[in-house]
């Protein structure tokens, strides 16, 4: 899969009225929802999933493709998804969806949670330092 756009997240919300992720954007964020839908980086996971065919209201870690894992720093301060052979993720206020192909150099930095991120994130947030990394299979 290649291709998403921060639309994307706007057809995930759209199509999840009901769900904890369009409330947020109406609620926590309605001063700038569309900014918010559109960097949210657990909505850009969430979406990107929904677009191959996951549920994600039903979704657990078990459900996930075999080829398909998200990498949470410190509990959820950032998600991204390796999916199909890409890393998908966009960060909150400063970027939209962005999708790139997992390196080894990528795969070599899991084992270290500030490499990771180094790696991962890069000048999106420079100066953070996460201490965990987990994945979800």
């Amino acid at each position: 899969m290649a291709g998403p756009t921060g639309d994307w997240n706007e057809e995930y919300i759209g199509a999840h009225p009901g769900g904890y992720l369009h409330q947020t954007a109406e609620v926590l964020h309605a001063h700038d929802r569309a900014l918010f839908v559109r960097t949210c980086c657990v909505i850009t996971v969430e979406a990107v999933l929904w677009k191959s065919g996951v549920d994600c209201a039903r979704w657990t870690a078990h459900d996930a493709p075999a080829d398909t894992c998200m990498v949470e720093f410190d509990g959820g301060e950032h998600v991204v998804l390796i999916h199909e052979g890409c890393l998908y993720q966009s960060y909150y206020r400063k970027a939209e969806v962005r999708y790139r192909t997992v390196t080894p150099e990528l795969l070599a930095s899991l084992g270290d949670a500030a490499a990771a991120w180094r790696c991962i994130v890069g000048d999106l947030n420079p100066e953070y330092v996460p201490h965990r990394i987990e994945f979800f299979w």
